[in-house]
């Protein structure tokens, strides 16, 4: 299906190989050194730090390395390890870790301070725990060698260990800095080296000893770059006026508009690449009315999905009737009903759950009290357009609705503090094991953030990364866990979009990888800039 999904793009479309075209100069050796690269995203920083984080940009991913890399082709390869097996039975899996690898602040990287990390991820809060609960005990014989007993056969334990969420920081930096960390430091083994964040603005410089980078690179020393500015713009519109201006290089969301008009700009090239990212509304299930399972089943008909993907991404996306993307190993389009835009359905289902407009003000009630509620999004250009349709669309159903548009950061803290009703929301993710993240009782009140405590779904989700021996058996088991929780209709899926980047000609050698944890990060210490 992916195959099929991008022959029918419009734009500069590249194909599987995912480079740039004639932007990409496959020798190396004709790369030259120097510059510093302008790079725009959409999101700003909410900490650097893997461990305490629930998201990363794609500046972390240059800060730290990883014991496992993924190429183009989605294989894995060598990181901060250069080798690993497994033994016969799938208990134990030992890595051969690279010497001579160094953190920026000139600490050796050893088998220690994978074990530390490891150590790290038990602690309490750590969202990305369950990535590793299969893991027992993690052994270090010698100072090259991390022995990893586990639990049970994880056929996704090297997927785990790829992530940007496995990022290794340096043990001796990270208590230094305590809650400084991650903010006003940073250390890994990366290519690039944390310079200073501050609020809109990341600075990187080049880590001048990197000798450790992945075999299967064309560049795994130090990065031809002198340094990376990732800036945090999320208004659409000035994106695409900072590349077309050229005090930007690269922006990695480009607004559908935007893209339209610079369409035949010379100095930029354009692509499109799937995104594995759900796009879609989430019931608060402990606020009221949306405690009462019909009455978000007649909301899940409320909203015209496809009217919303043509407006905010100007059709550049398409539906899933799941909770992953279409093109997801184990999709199903198990909401192709329950999720079906129907306006009619949805009144006589509020009207069932005795919700009508009996003063005749226009806002439904039920025993006197109004369905007035809330929408919460984030800063993005299309979130804010998604939002305001939705509001339009419930007041078709007499319900009213405000709006509430936060940063990240201070949203996440609005759900926590469970200020929020209906959410406006997202995931970046390449496997369908992210249900356990949104919907496992441990994950309350984030990223769990439908409220979710059913020891049913806790025991799917367990069974999911416990039992199964096979990659199918896995993902069967996820599947019912997504049967289940369509029964209970806690989201709506409204779109998988298509990301677009842009890239100024001066830019070479930059290519996307998408199976790097569902986001496109490129390695940025193989690209360059043509004077």
């Amino acid at each position: 299906m992916l195959k099929k999904n991008l022959k029918l793009l419009s734009l500069v479309l590249v194909g599987l190989t995912l480079v740039f075209g004639s932007l990409l100069v496959t020798a190396a050796e004709q790369a030259t050194r120097g510059g510093t690269l302008v790079y725009i995203i959409e999101k700003d920083i909410q900490r650097i730090d893997p461990l305490t984080t629930a998201w990363m940009t794609d500046g972390g991913m240059m800060l730290y390395d990883r014991l496992v890399s993924i190429d183009y082709d989605g294989n894995y390869r060598d990181g901060l390890a250069e080798s690993w097996a497994f033994s016969e039975d799938g208990m134990t899996l030992t890595f051969n870790l690279k010497k001579g690898v160094k953190f920026h602040d000139g600490t050796p990287f050893n088998s220690e301070s994978v074990r530390w990390f490891y150590e790290k991820t038990k602690a309490p809060g750590f969202i990305w725990a369950w990535h590793y609960a299969g893991i027992e005990s993690c052994e270090t014989p010698d100072e090259y060698t991390v022995v990893f007993k586990l639990k049970h056969p994880s056929p996704l334990i090297l997927f785990a260990l790829s992530t940007m969420y496995a990022g290794i920081p340096s043990p001796t930096a990270y208590e230094a800095f305590g809650e400084d960390y991650g903010v006003k430091a940073v250390v890994g083994t990366g290519p690039f080296k944390f310079v200073s964040w501050t609020p809109g603005e990341l600075v990187l410089e080049r880590n001048d000893e990197y000798s450790w980078g992945p075999s299967w690179l064309p560049n795994s020393g130090p990065p031809y770059l002198d340094g990376i500015i990732y800036r945090f713009l999320p208004e659409a519109a000035t994106r695409a006026l900072e590349l077309e201006a050229g005090t930007a290089h690269v922006v990695s969301v480009m607004p559908v508009a935007e893209a339209n008009r610079l369409v035949g700009d010379p100095y930029i090239t354009q692509m499109k690449i799937p995104r594995w990212m759900v796009l879609h509304l989430s019931f608060n299930t402990e606020q009221w009315p949306f405690d009462d399972l019909q009455v978000r089943r007649a909301l899940s008909h409320a909203f015209n999905t496809e009217a919303m993907r043509r407006v905010a991404y100007l059709g550049e996306a398409v539906a899933t009737y799941d909770f992953v993307p279409v093109d997801m190993q184990g999709y199903k389009p198990v909401m192709e009903e329950s999720a079906k835009y129907d306006l009619a359905l949805a009144k006589s289902m509020l009207a069932d759950a005795g919700w009508e407009d009996t003063d005749g003000d226009g806002i439904i009630d039920k025993d006197g009290v109004p369905f007035i509620t809330d929408i919460l999004a984030t800063t993005e250009t299309e979130f804010g357009q998604i939002a305001v349709m939705a509001q339009a669309q419930l007041g078709k159903l007499g319900i009213k609705a405000s709006i509430t548009i936060l940063d990240k950061p201070t949203r996440d803290t609005w759900v926590r503090q469970n200020k929020a009703s209906i959410m406006v929301d997202y995931y970046v993710w390449n496997d369908i094991e992210i249900v356990e993240f949104f919907f496992h009782s441990k994950n309350m009140p984030f990223p769990n953030q439908s409220r979710i405590d059913d020891p049913y779904v806790d025991g799917l989700l367990e069974e999911a990364r416990t039992v199964p021996t096979t990659n199918d058996e896995r993902i069967q088991t996820y599947q019912a866990v997504i049967r289940y929780l369509a029964g209970l209709a806690v989201w709506v899926p409204v779109a998988v979009p298509l990301d677009i980047w842009a890239v100024r000609s001066e830019v070479r050698d930059l290519e996307l990888n998408v199976w790097h944890s569902g986001s496109q990060y490129p390695y940025m210490n193989i690209v360059w800039l043509e004077e």
